[in-house]
């Protein structure tokens, strides 16, 4: 059983082998970050961040319902940003989204290599401005078309063909897509001016 005593609003559960999502977080209504990844590229600090703990990579299937958090920051996942690879040993196979849906406080999404496959439990969270979902099953990107806060997009190793529900999107400074299925960026062209 896991023991916060913390009152600090950044939680790193980082490289703790976690296998089940620790319900004493729950309990921790001053959390502004919670990390449970190995690494992960802040886009403020333009800075690789790495886990402070040692232990091994967590790999967490379920996920409780997250209403009670008022996290602005939730990072999820496996991918190791300092060797840029993805281990296919680590995959969080979280499926559905539907815990985060009632966070109106989220600002930064990272759920790198969770088998996700659908958005649309994102479409209610208008304060996002990040969002990096590398390595998963994303090929819709229509639930992300009236977020307008979003300034940062990482979907890179996903399914994604259509670019057009960004069109809209003028916050937008980030795009990384890279091994998708994209063939069209007029549309990126047109956006730029």
């Amino acid at each position: 059983m896991l023991k916060i005593k913390t009152k600090n609003p950044v939680l790193d559960l980082g490289n703790c082998g976690l296998t089940e999502f620790p319900l004493e977080v729950l309990k921790c209504t001053h959390l502004k970050e919670l990390n449970l990844k190995t690494n992960y590229r802040d886009s403020d600090l333009n800075q690789l961040i790495s886990s402070s703990n040692a232990g091994e990579p967590n790999s967490i299937r379920v996920i409780p319902d997250l209403k009670l958090l008022s996290t602005r920051s939730l990072r999820i996942g496996f991918w190791d940003e300092k060797q840029s690879r993805y281990n296919q040993d680590s995959i969080w196979a979280i499926e559905n989204l539907a815990f985060i849906q009632n966070n109106p406080e989220l600002q930064i999404l990272n759920f790198a290599g969770c088998s996700v496959s659908d958005l649309a439990p994102l479409m209610w969270l208008t304060g996002l401005k990040e969002l990096a979902f590398s390595q998963n099953q994303v090929s819709d990107l229509a639930p992300l078309q009236k977020l307008q806060q979003l300034t940062s997009l990482n979907f890179s190793d996903n399914q994604v063909s259509d670019l057009a529900p960004l069109q809209k999107l003028q916050q937008l400074k980030s795009l990384y897509f890279w091994r998708n299925q994209i063939s069209d960026l007029a549309l990126l062209q047109s956006s730029s001016s």
